[in-house]
């Protein structure tokens, strides 16, 4: 479903069927939680929260959602074609993004869904971006390290090895390295300080 926010109320939701990830943030926009969920998960979110339900990429997402207000909650759909942003269209808005007004119309009309958008089939899965992330930091570790590296890791998977111990002692040294990486990237230790 398109990002929201329930101004009246607490929504909870069962999945009933398939798999997907949950996505809330803060009012302030930073990000509150990015949960997987199955079926059988039961979530919730609290009330000016913006969320939203995505379906995974192996099939289909559903779920049953409720609120907690016996009064009239309209969710307030931040993206599509009936998103909060057609109501605060005007010279001042675009301006407000140093934006002319036909450029901001432009973004605004560009969703023509309202409630369930597409899955973005053209984006790479998560756990790739998370994979990269994870090697560009290593790379910043390892690279902080400069002159004073002791042992030269920045080892290729791709090395050609003589004998069954030569790639049980690599696989074992690089395993060293990649958990000694994760203790630097996690402030338990600072390779400068030792």
């Amino acid at each position: 479903m398109a990002p929201h926010i329930n101004p009246r109320a607490i929504e909870y939701g069962i999945v009933l069927r398939g798999a997907g990830t949950i996505q809330i943030v803060y009012p302030n926009g930073s990000l509150a939680m990015n949960a997987k969920v199955t079926e059988g998960n039961v979530f919730w979110i609290p009330r000016y929260f913006p969320f939203c339900q995505i379906a995974s990429r192996t099939g289909p997402f559903e779920f049953f959602g409720f609120t907690t207000s016996a009064r009239n909650n309209r969710p307030q759909f931040l993206v599509g074609a009936n998103s909060l942003l057609h109501t605060l269209r005007g010279p001042e808005f675009a301006a407000a993004f140093g934006l002319s007004e036909d450029r901001l119309n432009e973004i605004i009309n560009a969703q023509r869904e309202s409630t369930i958008l597409p899955s973005a089939t053209v984006a790479p899965p998560e756990e790739a971006a998370l994979a990269k992330l994870h090697r560009e930091e290593v790379a910043k570790v390892m690279s902080s390290f400069g002159s004073e590296m002791v042992m030269g890791l920045g080892v290729e998977y791709s090395l050609v090895c003589h004998s069954i111990f030569e790639l049980v002692f690599l696989n074992c040294c690089v395993c060293f390295w990649e958990f000694w990486v994760d203790f630097v990237l996690a402030g338990v230790v600072h390779p400068r300080k030792l």
